[in-house]
């Protein structure tokens, strides 16, 4: 995004696979959409040899008048849709969502699109270099004493881990800010061996709770049975 002269520039990152037993040339195509109205697009040849795969880029701008910026109070998406064409046939098709946004850090703090902002929060998904997953408190520390950091997640998918989460939580509403609104993001809540008394849903403000089954009305359920009127969200 060009903050100067308004327009954006797309780039779009393909791999293009031949799962046949011939090299084919593969025609792209892409077009994005705002509001169901075209605004721009790009084409590109791909010759795919039998077997294998190949990764080709492609661009193309928004001009200033069909950019709608991104941003956390109107969050505008455009709708882009690639067709994968061999022979004039039409053998794949893709949609995917994006937006237009310009993210920026100077000394002064973060701005978007060109406006400086307060972040309100984060999620800090725990994984480390040396240790990995079981970083020990003063390294989770340095990332939650900031002061201008009015929301804090202490944790992400983890299992056996009241007594980590409890800590965090513990550490942050004693020595920190006990007005923080403070959450982990739960794995477990519906894991019928997790309960009130083992779970750190207990402690946090909120349910922030993963789902990856088929069944996320029946996650609800469980969760709202076990700590009854707590405010639930899933992801």
């Amino acid at each position: 995004l060009d903050l100067t002269t308004g327009a954006a520039t797309v780039h779009l990152d393909y791999v293009v696979e031949n799962n046949g037993t011939s090299p084919a040339t593969v025609a792209l195509a892409a077009e994005a959409r705002f509001d169901d109205r075209p605004v721009g697009g790009a084409t590109l040849t791909v010759e795919v040899p039998a077997g294998g795969s190949v990764r080709r880029q492609a661009s193309f701008t928004l001009a200033a008048a069909d950019v709608r910026r991104w941003h956390f109070d109107t969050p505008h998406l455009y709708r882009l849709t690639t067709v994968a064409r061999v022979a004039g046939a039409a053998v794949h098709e893709r949609m995917d969502r994006f937006g237009v946004r310009k993210v920026e850090v100077s000394p002064d703090g973060l701005h978007l699109n060109g406006e400086k902002v307060r972040l309100v929060g984060f999620n800090r998904v725990h994984d480390h270099r040396a240790y990995g997953n079981t970083e020990p408190d003063h390294l989770v520390r340095l990332d939650v004493d900031p002061p201008a950091i009015i929301g804090r997640n202490v944790g992400n998918e983890l299992l056996e881990h009241y007594d980590y989460v409890n800590s965090m939580i513990d550490y942050l509403r004693r020595d920190l800010d006990p007005h923080r609104l403070i959450s982990y993001v739960s794995f477990s809540g519906n894991r019928t061996q997790y309960t009130p008394t083992n779970d750190p849903i207990s402690v946090s403000d909120v349910i922030l709770h993963n789902t990856y089954g088929p069944n996320p009305g029946g996650m609800l359920e469980t969760l709202e049975r076990k700590w009854p009127g707590r405010p639930g969200f899933l992801a």
